[in-house]
Formats: C-alpha cells, structure tokens, sequence
C-alpha cells in the first residue's frame, strides 16, 4: 500500500499566518506587512478565519453513515502510487453526483497527470519522471477545480493508463471537464488541534445533509500498532505521540500526510476500542483508498479527539454545459488574504478584478472566495471600464448578493445577465462586510532563498509547519501576474493595484508578496440556449424549462419533430431527445437526449472470509459464498428489497452458507423504473466440479505436488514425486453435496472450496477435500492445465524426458539426471559435474532459466501450435512433422510440442495423429462436448 506521505494541506498553511500567538510572525507592532509605491497606499496583513460557518442546531443521532442513504461510490485503490490526494478529493465530488447518477466514476488519475504537467500545473513545473508520485494538496485540487481543470469520468482517463494530452492550451483542457465545481466548504479546524465540539457538530450536520468530507490526516501512521488497531479497525494518533513514543529511529516522513473522506460518525465507539485511549467515545467512519482489503472492507474509524485531521471539505458541482465561459487571474487559487489594517481591525474591504472578453457572451454569475466567516457580500459588475487602474470606471450592470457566506468559493448569480462583447474590459467589484479581520483572498507567492539567505526560507517554513516544496513559489506566480488585474480599495473609490505593492516583510526578510484576488466571473456564448436539467436520466414527470440571456423567443423540437415556439416547460414522458435555439442572429442549436432514470444499485460488495469485491451488477449475478462471515452489502439512494424484506442501504445483508440460495434484489424509488436483479449464491461445496486437473499435496504425508485430475465422476490423484496413482470416484448426494470414495482410506464427504472458485475452468481455484476419519485434508489450487487431456508427469519421466532433451540440443548424452533438493531444480550431469539446471513449477512443468521458457511438457496434448485451441491447423502442423520425420530430414518442432503432436501415444508422429485431431475438433466445433480427444486416441 504505497502512498505519498505530504504535510498539512497548504490552504490552512498559508492561512495560518494570522493564526499563529501574538509575537510568532504578527506582533503588537506588525512586522509583516507590504512595502507600498504610493506614500498613501494602505499596509495589509495576513489574516485568516480561525472558525467555520455556524450551523443551525439539529438533533442528530448518534451515530449515521452516508452508506444508509446511497450517497457513497465503492472503494478504491490507488495503489501503486503517492495519489491519495486526488482519491480524497474525488470520493467527495463522486458524493456530490451520486444521487442523480448511481454510477458516477470520476478520474484520480486526471487530477495526478494535470497537477504534474503543463499549463494545468502552476504548483510543479518539474516535469520529473516520478512526478506522478509527488502527492499534492488540496490547495491545488482547489486551484485546478475552480479553474475548471477537471474533473472529468473515469473511462475517459481510467487509473493507470495514458496520460492526457500535456500541449494543449488552458482554454482546450477547460472544454474536458464533465462537471465543473461551484461551490467548496471549508471547516477551517485551526491546524494541528483537537476539533472543537461546536465544529464537530458542524461537521456532523453537513454530513447529515448529505456531503461526503475530504481531509488530511497529518499523520499517517497505519502501520504503527500503537496507533492503528487491527482488531478494531480504529486509528487515533494522541498529540504528545512524538514525546511520549521512542520513534527516532523511525523517518518521520512516513508518518506524514495522508488524503481520506469522511462519510458517517459514531457517538458510542468506545475508547477503549482505540491502541492510545482518547478522552472520549466516538470517531469518524473514514473511507479510504487502498482497496477492500484494508480496515473494514476499507473503512475505518478515526477517534474524535484525533488532532491532526485537518483540510476539511465539501463541494458542489454543475453539469459543465452550464457555463461555457470562465474568467479568473486566481491560477492557484487562494492561498492568502489581506487586510487594510495594520492591526486587522477592518469590517469593510473592497476588492475587484479587471478582465478583457475573450469572445461575445453574456456574464451569468459569479464565484467569490470568503475568509472571514458570516460575511456579507455585495458584487457589482461594470462594463466598459475607461480607466484600466479603476475597476468601477465603467458602466454598473448588474448585481450579486451573499449573506452569512460559508469559508470557500461559492457562486452566486447575479440580477440579470450582462452582455460583453469580444475584447471589452468589464471588472468584478466585491464589497466585504463583516466582523473583523482581513476580507480579501487572494493568492500568496513565497520568496526563497537557496543563497547564504536559504536558512530564512527554511526557518519560515518551520514556523508554519510545512515543508518548502508545497508552499507556492512566487517566480511561478510572477508567470501569470501582472498590473492592471486586480485591485483593492478600503472605500470602493480610491484603488490600489495588488500588483504594483512591495513585498512583504517578516522577521526572515523579504519573505513573500500577495497575487491575484480571489474572485471569478461565468457565463455563456451568444445563441446558448440553456436547459433546466443537464442529468442524461431524469425521474418521470420532471418538467424541462428552457432559456437565454439574450432577449429572444426560444423554439424547440422533440424526437426530431417540428420546431415549435416555446412557452412552458416541456413534460419529460419518457425517453426524448430535445433540440432548441434561440431566434437570434446567431442561430445555435442545441440538443439533449433524456431516458427515464433507473432506480439502481450503485455498489453490491460481497464479502466472504477470503476476500471482498465488488459484483459486476447485472440482471444475473453469480457467485460463490464461503465457509462463514459471508454478507453481501448493497447500496444505493432507492428502496431496496431482498426477496421481499426491505434491507437497508449500507448494511450487511447475511447470505447462508450451508445451501444454494437465489436473492431477488429490487430497488424502486418514486418516478423512477425499478429495476430487478437475480443474485444465484452457489455455497463453494455445492458448485459443480469441472473436468481438468489441479495441483495440490496432502499435508498427512508431505508436501510434495499431487495432480488431482476430475473427469465426469472418475478421477485420479497422481504422486509427481513417484508417479504412484490413487483413483477415486465422486458424485453428489442427495443434499447437493459431493461424496468421493477412495481405495485407499475411507470415504470422503463433501468438500470445501474457496471463494476464489469463480469460473468453469478452475482459474483462480483454491478446493480442499476433507476425508472422514484423518486429521489433515488435501489441498488443491488451479493448475495451469485446464484441458482435460493435458498430461502430468512424475520426477521420474520429467528426468527422463530432460536428459532425451539434453541430448538432442547438445549431442551429449548425459550421465545422469538428478534431483536438487536445496535448489528445488533438476541438474543434468555430464562427466560428473552438474553443467544445466531445469527448475520445477508447481505442476511438474520444467522451467528452462536460460532460455527463459517452458520446455518440458509446456503443451497441451493436441495443441501442436500452441495457441490454447484444438483444429484443423494444429492437424496440419501433425502432418508437416510426419512428412519431414518420414523423409529424414528431422524433426520440425521442440520436444514438447512434439509430445502435443503425438496425440495416441505411441512414440510417433504420423497422419492417424493428424486424423484424431480432425475428428476431435470437427466434433467440438458442432458443440458435441462429450467427445474427448482421449477417446479418439485409444
């Protein structure tokens, strides 16, 4: 389980400046402050919100999950690489969509790539080879997502696969997001501390509300016992662990950093369930990504008093054909805020961005960025500025208000669509009112030093608890940043450009210097027509309203019909495809198809004692329950019953172990279709046993490989040690189970097979027979062999077979073929010294290492081509082999496949061969199944 270990997400960092004690960096007498080119030019400091939004009192209980309302996608792995903060990310966002789209799957591996390459990449321009392990941050997941980098579905960039095209421009990259994110929350918990319980509460009702939460876990210690408890799946990290624990031999880097989601809590998991005991019951149910074989079927519980957990956030997305235009300088999104006050005591800021329209549109909403909590916002757009130094020089259009805004973006729209055309400057005014502090955000690039000065950067960093990688360099800002962008004004008259302000100052020097602010304007093309519902599946009855920022009338068409003016919503039926434009100059039509949304599962996890996974859900789903602890878990946002007995989403659904068993699992939800799915649960010891071989051992005697072969009730265990066989019989009793008779002990009844028993050629098959009256059993696994007429060997004839081998590719007969114990191979001795070694798989087959191939007996009886099918081609291969041998003129195939080629077994290859290998796949390919090459050759 490889993952990037990274410090405390760097929002907070930077955000910490101002949340440090009197006399850190911030004293009675400021030392941090901006040097300013104008004598009148107000001082800033950095400030930051050191609580989250209140949120009204509810009566919670005591416990909730997001699971029990569908609202969570299955668990993933992001293993082989340092990714977690993409997974942490994209499990809220998947949290976001789910209850319109049961199935939703977003890309990790989208994220990864675009933070590491080209002009989606501000944080890291190192295109190193290993970028894709560098982990990251939610700062820069924020700073991607609210530049509409992302996210988009996985089949359109799967985990793993290709990287996406890094030469396309910012504009181009936009246009790949399938969502885009409105909104994020921040539950600011003030750093390496314990959550408060007003927070805690906070954060538990937005859980309650329905919202998924990625966070940081600043440490990330799962494999100290001292912190993670296996038994209980519970991990708690007190705040004195580095004092109160000898871990200096230990590299702190491996405790450090780790992206999760939180989706539930639980008031009554005891303290004592944790390896340190916390002050109190409870903890938070974390969903991680290392798959379903970490923790809980890869959940856990993560202690309440935990101070390390951090970065906690929720978000809300909008279909991307909600928006085609975007205007933002925030590249990096926000990292810092200011204040007009040298001692942070303003109640009113004024901030604003300046912008050139790229194209004609019409400006729709806006995103502004909050960093005091409960402010009030008030945002003006003004359009053809005459002063490029002041961003109210132009006409005022229209308006946004927030109140009592959340900490994060959030998008507002504004009073009335404002029209722009193609290279006007228009500006986006905000006004902050609220309780004191500094309003504005914006973005905070870093000075370092790598001179004699380099101490001072990495002192700084010390004080704020990160390291110098993650904070955000200011020569990469500076790329981006230049004058007549963005402004701020302590009366919303008088400006000052960000740009043209000193830097600012710190014990350590000239230490860093405040970007773009934080505000961002959307909207649509001319001749966009826009639709109230953008969800490809829509429940029954849903009405779709349509729209346009320009004064026009709309006409619309359905399932290809005639267009006709529209007037009132358009009643969703059923499946249709809906066209419409707008009466304009620039006539532009658009189209969105709408089927009748399923209500589905999204996951069905089934768990047995051996593994958990995840079903491929389909009206028929098979599969094979284990000895005990086997459940199944569905989940999804409907109402779902199992054979007629409502089961609640998230919870563990007991299948039987001791019979077959068919669940008729249905979920409805109201204007929705049902649908139906038919789960068959073959018990392991029921399931039909399939003719071919496997290679086990019987623990009573030793471990030496024993070839167990099965053919239609008549089996045989053969002993490669020495070629002894032991034949059995076998067939099922009237309970279904298997009953085997053997001569040479008593009768063995049943059988038992592991979950991994998935498919009718044994692959992935672990069995074990259980005889009456002995102590041990014999256990079996899948062999490689799969046909039935595929031989095993013995040491005996393999040792044979190597020396007849030997001495046909070096013309030296050897003096003797012997068994390496201490090796696990067989060496070939000439002249008394050992000079070729051939080494044993598990099934007999004898590995050549020198030329890296199998060459004894590596093909199937038949298969003289060896392309794992029996037919006319491998006759003809038979018949080639004859001729030459016939003339002389010697053998054309390697010894094993000369061995597949003498398909009766008598020591030649000739054309009676050739005919059994006709007969048999001239029958297979009519479907007759009962002839076997076998019989053929007799």
């Amino acid at each position: 389980m490889h993952t990037k270990r990274i410090p405390a997400l760097l929002w907070s960092v930077v955000l910490a400046l101002s949340a440090m004690p009197q006399g850190a960096v911030l004293a009675e007498e400021p030392q941090l402050h901006l040097a300013s080119s104008a004598t009148d030019a107000p001082r800033f400091l950095m400030t930051a919100a050191d609580t989250a939004p209140t949120a009204e009192e509810t009566e919670l209980p005591e416990r909730y999950d997001l699971r029990s309302a569908g609202l969570v996608s299955a668990v993933k792995n992001q293993n082989p690489y340092g990714t977690c903060w993409a997974f942490g990310a994209t499990a809220a966002l998947e949290n976001a969509l789910i209850a319109e789209d049961a199935h939703i799957d977003l890309s990790e591996w989208y994220l990864a790539q675009r933070k590491g390459h080209g002009v989606t990449s501000p944080f890291n321009h190192m295109e190193r080879e290993d970028y894709i392990n560098d982990g990251g941050t939610m700062q820069e997941v924020i700073a991607m997502l609210t530049n509409w980098v992302g996210p988009v579905k996985e089949a359109d960039c799967p985990y793993g696969g290709a990287a996406p095209d890094f030469d396309k421009s910012l504009q181009a990259v936009r246009q790949e997001a399938a969502y885009h994110m409105t909104d994020f929350h921040y539950f600011d918990k003030g750093g390496v501390m314990e959550m408060s319980p007003s927070m805690r509460e906070q954060l538990k009702q937005a859980i309650f509300d329905g919202h998924a939460i990625s966070f940081s876990l600043g440490s990330n210690a799962f494999v100290d016992e001292n912190i993670y408890n296996y038994e209980h799946d519970t991990y708690y990290m007190p705040p004195d662990f580095w004092d109160t624990f000898d871990y200096e031999h230990l590299n702190y880097e491996d405790y450090i950093g780790h992206a999760m989601c939180i989706i539930g809590w639980d008031d009554t998991i005891p303290a004592d369930s944790f390896s340190q005991k916390p002050s109190q019951d409870g903890a938070w149910l974390v969903k991680n990504s290392w798959g379903l074989d970490f923790g809980d079927d890869g959940y856990f519980w993560l202690s309440y008093d935990d101070s390390f957990a951090d970065e906690l956030i929720y978000y809300d997305l909008e279909d991307a054909a909600c928006h085609d235009m975007l205007y933002a300088h925030d590249e990096f999104g926000c990292n810092g805020a200011f204040s007009l006050s040298d001692k942070v005591t303003d109640t009113v800021a004024y901030g604003a961005n300046i912008y050139t329209a790229e194209e004609d549109g019409f400006l729709t909403d806006v995103m502004v960025d909050c960093i005091v909590p409960d402010d009030d916002c008030q945002v003006t757009i003004y359009t053809g500025l005459q002063n490029a130094a002041d961003p109210t020089s132009g006409t005022a259009m229209a308006t946004a208000a927030g109140s009592k805004l959340h900490v994060g973006y959030q998008t507002l729209p504004l009073s009335e669509a404002v029209p722009v055309q193609q290279g006007e400057r228009f500006s986006v005014v905000v006004q902050y009112t609220g309780e004191k502090g500094g309003h504005l955000p914006c973005e905070l690039g870093f000075f370092f030093d790598t001179g004699s000065n380099a101490n001072r950067s990495k002192a700084l960093a010390q004080e704020l608890g990160v390291q110098l990688g993650v904070m955000l360099r200011f020569d990469l800002l500076s790329k981006e940043f230049q004058a007549g962008q963005s402004f701020f004004s302590a009366d919303g008259k008088t400006w000052n450009d960000t740009y043209k302000q000193g830097k600012i100052k710190t014990q350590y020097g000239d230490t860093a210097r405040v970007g773009n602010f934080c505000v961002k304007a959307l909207g649509v093309k001319r001749g966009k027509v826009l639709f109230s519902d953008y969800h490809e599946a829509l429940p029954y009855g849903t009405e779709i309203a349509l729209s346009t920022p320009e004064q026009a009338d709309l006409y619309y068409a359905v399932n290809g019909g005639s267009y006709q003016k529209y007037t009132a919503p358009i009643p969703f039926t059923g499946e249709m495809t809906v066209s419409a434009y707008a009466d304009t100059d620039k006539k532009t039509v658009t189209t969105r198809h709408y089927t009748q949304r399923r209500a589905e599962l999204s996951s069905l996890l089934f768990h047995t004692d051996d593994e958990s996974r995840y079903l491929e859900l389909d009206s028929e789903i098979d599969c094979t329950s284990g000895v005990e602890d086997t459940y199944i878990v569905p989940i999804s946002t409907g109402k779902i019953t199992i054979n007629g007995v409502e089961c609640i989403s998230g919870e563990h659904y007991p299948l039987q172990t001791e019979k077959e068993e068919t669940l008729t699992i249905t979920v409805e939800q109201e204007d929705c279709l049902s649908t139906t799915y038919q789960l068959h649960v073959t018990n392991a010891r029921f399931r039909p046993i399939t003719n071919g071989i496997m290679i086990g051992y019987d623990p009573a005697v030793s471990e030496d490989p024993l070839a167990f072969e099965f053919r239609d009730g008549n089996g045989r265990i053969k002993r490669i040690e020495d070629g002894t066989i032991c034949p059995f019989t076998y067939e099922r009793n009237d309970a279904g189970a298997y009953v085997f008779h053997f001569e040479d002990h008593d009768t063995t009844v049943g059988f038992e097979m592991s979950a991994y028993y998935a498919d009718d050629d044994l692959a992935d098959c672990g069995m074990w027979l259980t005889p009456e009256g002995r102590d041990a059993v014999y256990v079996m696994f899948k062999a490689d062999r799969v046909l039935e007429e595929y031989p095993v060997f013995s040491k005996a004839e393999t040792f044979s077979a190597i020396g007849a081998l030997y001495e046909e590719s070096t013309g030296t007969k050897p003096d003797k073929v012997q068994f390496n114990a201490a090796e696990g191979c067989a060496e070939v001795y000439v002249d008394g010294k050992a000079v070729k070694s051939y080494y044993f798989e598990n099934d007999g087959t004898m590995w050549d290492p020198d030329a890296e191939e199998s060459v004894i007996y590596g093909a199937v009886t038949g298969d003289t081509n060896a392309d794992k099918t029996i037919n006319a081609s491998d006759a003809a291969v038979i018949l080639i082999e004859a001729a030459s041998c016939g003339a002389g003129t010697g053998t054309t195939l390697s010894l094993p496949l000369r061995k597949a080629a003498d398909v009766n077994h008598d020591d030649t290859v000739s054309a009676t061969d050739a005919a059994i290998v006709l007969i048999y796949a001239a029958a297979a390919g009519a479907g007759d199944r009962t002839v076997r090459l076998s019989d053929l050759a007799r």
